[in-house]
């Protein structure tokens, strides 16, 4: 069975869009040059966007990944909690839950080939992006595709 893909309103995608593109922004910066302050400003982008449409799975996978930057790794939980409610097998959410899971030793090592000086790979952020995994979102109706059921 076919999910109809059904597009959040033009308020969500604007808070959405803003915490993402702060969040790739925070990316090219080396983290130890990152405040509380740069993340709260992410982060409150992002609730927004739950606050208007609390459905879609991408606000919380980066609330997660947010929360562990900023090492507080219980908040990080519960955002993936809640993510899954949504979709349990959202490849984003699967993909911080494993990194959530791997030694810290293997994560750093992992990091460094990854990227030079950001938060997380760039990688990791554009794609939380597109629902599809395929390619890059070409448009705003490119980012809340639903999977074949």
């Amino acid at each position: 069975m076919n999910q109809v893909a059904v597009l959040p309103s033009e308020a969500f995608l604007q808070a959405y869009e803003t915490g993402y593109e702060l969040m790739l922004e925070l990316q090219t910066r080396p983290p130890e040059s990152l405040s509380i302050e740069d993340l709260e400003a992410v982060g409150q982008h992002l609730v927004q966007a739950i606050e208007i449409d609390p459905s879609v799975v991408q606000p919380y996978v980066l609330l997660a990944s947010i929360f562990l930057v900023a090492g507080n790794r219980q908040m990080a939980e519960k955002y993936i909690s809640l993510a899954e409610e949504i979709w349990p097998d959202f490849p984003k959410l699967l993909e911080l839950k494993e990194h959530m899971m791997t030694p810290p030793s293997l994560l750093r090592q992992k990091n460094k080939q990854a990227r030079a000086g950001g938060i997380l790979p760039v990688s990791s952020i554009q794609r939380l992006r597109p629902m599809n995994e395929t390619k890059p979102a070409q448009s705003s109706s490119d980012l809340f595709r639903f999977p074949d059921k």
